[in-house]
């Protein structure tokens, strides 16, 4: 017995601190300029509010806009309105491939999308509004994006 909850305690102890981890990395990832950044101070606040469990990934989400080109707020414009600010399944905050796809972290998943979103050829040179158009094909989808990337720029200014 004791053996088993000891190999348990490890398990848990491993899951819960990969998360932290991996933003920690992030975070040292950014050059020193980008970390007193005011954009991650206002994706930061604009989280804390609406979608908390998505805050301590503010590093991941800028850096994974800055490495392929993205407006800054696209990615976790796209993570609230895909997953609610919930986390998403798949660890898919952004609902790539209607959430189906699975991603060995949430940091993991954004870098990938988002390397599809500046890479891929249709995506690749297209503005905001013509990749919300690719990215999802309701009517309505690009407005309602967009409506959440102005609330995360005007955060803190």
């Amino acid at each position: 017995m004791r053996k088993l909850f000891s190999n348990g305690l490890a398990l848990i102890a491993g899951v819960v601190s990969a998360p932290v981890a991996t933003i920690s990395l992030e975070l040292r990832n950014l050059p020193a300029e980008r970390r007193q950044d005011p954009r991650l101070d206002r994706l930061r606040s604009f989280f804390h509010r609406a979608a908390p469990r998505l805050e301590a990934l503010s590093p991941a989400f800028i850096a994974a806009s800055e490495a392929n080109n993205l407006d800054w707020t696209l990615l976790p414009s796209l993570s609230l309105i895909e997953s609610g600010g919930n986390g998403g399944r798949n660890n898919n905050v952004l609902g790539w491939n209607n959430g189906n796809t699975r991603f060995r972290s949430v940091s993991h998943g954004l870098h990938s999308v988002a390397k599809r979103l500046g890479s891929s050829p249709i995506y690749r040179g297209k503005n905001v509004d013509q990749i919300l158009a690719v990215y999802n094909r309701n009517p309505d989808y690009a407005e309602k994006v967009k409506s959440v990337m102005r609330r995360i720029e005007s955060r803190g200014k």
